[in-house]
């Protein structure tokens, strides 16, 4: 279940970005906003690891969404997607298997 405080987020960011290109990959709402290709304000994979677990393959997904785009993007992180902090270091880093 999604906590009520990340709901709302989701719902808002869903909302305010409604004319750009989104998608749901693992659970994550991808929002993308072309216009500003360096904000991860804007462009953001949020919920990951909320209403599902999260996967190294939703990450890779996620990551294929923004890069298509030429996009940098962020992914706020929660205590319930605890695997999260060492697979975005390993994608970022490149020494992922």
């Amino acid at each position: 279940m999604i906590p009520p405080a990340e709901l709302g987020e989701l719902e808002a960011f869903r909302s305010l970005l409604s004319g750009e290109e989104q998608a749901k990959i693992g659970g994550a709402l991808c929002t993308s906003f072309e216009a500003t290709p360096g904000s991860a304000l804007f462009n953001r994979a949020l919920g990951l690891g909320l209403a599902e677990p999260a996967t190294e393959a939703a990450l890779d997904g996620i990551d294929d969404f923004f890069s298509r785009r030429s996009l940098a993007y962020g992914i706020p992180l929660t205590p319930d997607a605890s695997e999260l902090p060492g697979w975005l270091e390993a994608l970022t880093s490149g020494t992922r298997a």
